[in-house]
């Protein structure tokens, strides 16, 4: 296969309020599994639904942990540190205005 999809992990903060974070990390491989990422998206918690379900809001995407940028040592560090995060909420809205909520 092109790409693999391993597993994924949500690390959700909440405060008094009901507002919060959702963070979504998902392992990503490709050729063969010779490059890896983690896929990191981060979310707002922007309110509750019912007694167990949260209304989210997507807001950026980037990939962390790259193995292709950890072989380039400290210029690969530079850049995987330096780069912006994408837009995805803002990406998603353009095509769809509300869908970069669930």
């Amino acid at each position: 296969p092109i790409k693999e999809v391993g597993p994924a992990y949500q690390t959700i903060e909440l405060d008094s309020t009901g507002s919060g974070t959702l963070v979504s990390r998902v392992k990503v491989a490709t050729l063969g599994g010779l490059a890896t990422s983690i896929m990191t998206t981060r979310c707002s918690i922007v309110g509750s639904v019912g007694l167990d379900g949260l209304r989210i809001k997507v807001e950026t995407t980037k990939p962390e942990d790259s193995t292709v940028l950890k072989k380039l040592g400290p210029l690969g560090e530079a850049i995987n540190s330096s780069g912006p995060p994408f837009p995805s909420g803002e990406a998603l809205e353009r095509v769809v205005p509300g869908s970069s909520e669930v």
